[in-house]
């Protein structure tokens, strides 16, 4: 039964898009926008925007079609192809939206209705950063002047690339950031050991392009070149405001 009435309607299965999206949500709830989160087949909305990582969205995606509402898809990860089979089930998915929002400029060139939307995370963790005492942190944890990060992920392949990163000769001394998938609790944020870092070292992670986007040197394998518009959170409000009339 369908009890509420919106015109803007996200829903997230994902912390990329998550990350990327709430803050958006945030933004439009602060101007008065008529927005709510939830899912197309229990919340009657205009427009529904959500990400591309699951089968349960393309399905959601389905739905909207069929009841004449507008999708919007937020295609989250900087990089448009990959190894991983995630590349190819976003890619099944993002073709059932009628747009879609992506953070680089270059992204899906031929795809018709896409938006480079950047990525509003990136803001979100550039104001954090700031908020950061770096020497406090460093003094917290008994480190030294040089410092590395290597930001944690999972399966197989991160196996073998954190293998290699082990017998990578260096003299920093190294803080280990374990994948929120991996259920181990960190010493800090990711925010404060990448703000501590002088070098940062990851495989296949969005905080790679985060590292980046507070400039500092990154080491990650398959990761391109960040190349994404600033003010994402007002782009996409503006966006949202002015085409979906």
């Amino acid at each position: 039964m369908i009890l509420i009435l919106c015109r803007f309607l996200f829903f997230f299965q994902d912390p990329g898009e998550t990350n990327g999206l709430m803050p958006v949500v945030e933004r439009m709830r602060e101007i008065g926008a008529d927005v709510e989160i939830g899912r197309p087949d229990e919340v009657d909305c205009e427009v529904f925007i959500s990400g591309v990582a699951t089968e349960l969205q393309g399905d959601l995606y389905d739905v909207c079609r069929r009841q004449g509402i507008k999708t919007v898809a937020f295609w989250d990860n900087f990089q448009e192809e990959g190894q991983s089979p995630y590349f190819a089930r976003a890619h099944r998915i993002e073709k059932k939206a009628d747009y879609l929002w992506v953070p680089q400029n270059g992204m899906f060139a031929k795809r018709e209705h896409v938006f480079v939307s950047g990525h509003p995370s990136l803001e979100v963790w550039k104001k954090q950063a700031a908020q950061v005492d770096k020497e406090a942190v460093r003094k917290r944890l008994g480190l030294g002047p040089k410092v590395a990060v290597w930001i944690g992920g999972y399966g197989a392949e991160y196996e073998k690339a954190y293998e290699a990163f082990k017998n990578y000769k260096h003299d920093y001394e190294v803080i280990y950031q374990p994948h929120p998938k991996t259920g181990i609790a960190p010493l800090i944020s990711t925010v404060e050991a990448v703000v501590l870092a002088d070098v940062v070292f990851c495989h296949q992670s969005t905080v790679a392009y985060q590292a980046a986007y507070l400039g500092k040197p990154v080491f990650s394998s398959g990761m391109v070149p960040l190349d994404t518009p600033e003010d994402s959170i007002e782009r996409c409000v503006e966006w949202l405001s002015t085409q979906m009339e």
